[in-house]
């Protein structure tokens, strides 16, 4: 999903271009979901229409329909994309050779930079999939639950934490996406990778013990004022 994002993607030229049916279909379906995308992160997903769509990617009404069966399907598919983009960042930072707690550092990061530097993509995984119905919502906790396998690894490393809950890292992972959401809501997505050391320490303490976890949390930046850590507005 490529093009100027205030603009709209880019429209490929009418007429004889000499480019496959497969590569024009193709442009057009990256088109619709990135304007997928944009119009939820501008409108909200309850409020988008096929016309929104549309008319920021610069296709048909009936090109849309030759790709998606309907607004959920269009959103459905924008996520599938979106995420494996997320998730892909968030996994090849987690796999360096590094220590657990760094690796989980530099997981948590990588989430969050994606974030900021996508602030529609970051609305659409974050925000509007609870808005989105039944289907969205099992696609985002998908996602809590694959994200959480990184802290359930912290299991296995740590013979202390063997005896916590299995539920465990998805009630931190979950936590995690609160404050995010909050951050996103208040309109403030790019300042996302601040809120790297009051996540990276409650999703460490149950494995490492308070006063490691606080080491490394600080080791990753500075802990948000507490004048600033209100309520979404």
């Amino acid at each position: 999903m490529a093009g100027n994002r205030e603009e709209g993607p880019t429209r490929l030229p009418a007429g004889r271009h000499g480019l496959s049916r497969e590569f024009v279909a193709e442009s057009q379906r990256d088109r619709v979901l990135e304007a997928m995308a944009m119009a939820c992160a501008e409108k909200g997903y309850a409020t988008v229409t096929v016309a929104d769509v549309t008319g920021r990617a610069r296709v048909s009404r009936s090109t849309f329909y030759e790709l998606f069966r309907d607004i959920e399907d269009c959103f459905l598919a924008a996520y599938d994309v979106i995420y494996g983009k997320f998730l892909t960042a968030a996994l090849t930072a987690y796999q360096q050779d590094l220590e657990w707690p760094r690796r989980v550092r530099a997981g948590v990061e990588a989430m969050l930079e994606f974030m900021a530097a996508e602030p529609a993509f970051a609305r659409m995984c974050m925000v509007e999939p609870l808005a989105a119905g039944p289907a969205a919502v099992e696609r985002y906790l998908t996602a809590v639950n694959v994200i959480a396998t990184m802290l359930d690894e912290g299991r296995s490393v740590y013979r202390d934490a063997e005896k916590a809950p299995a539920s465990m890292p998805k009630a931190i992972v979950s936590g995690a996406a609160l404050v995010i959401r909050e951050q996103i809501l208040r309109g403030e997505t790019e300042r996302l990778p601040e809120l790297l050391p009051e996540i990276l320490y409650p999703a460490l303490v149950p494995f490492l013990g308070q006063g490691e976890a606080l080491r490394e949390a600080k080791a990753a930046g500075p802990f948000r004022p507490a004048d600033e850590l209100g309520a979404a507005v």
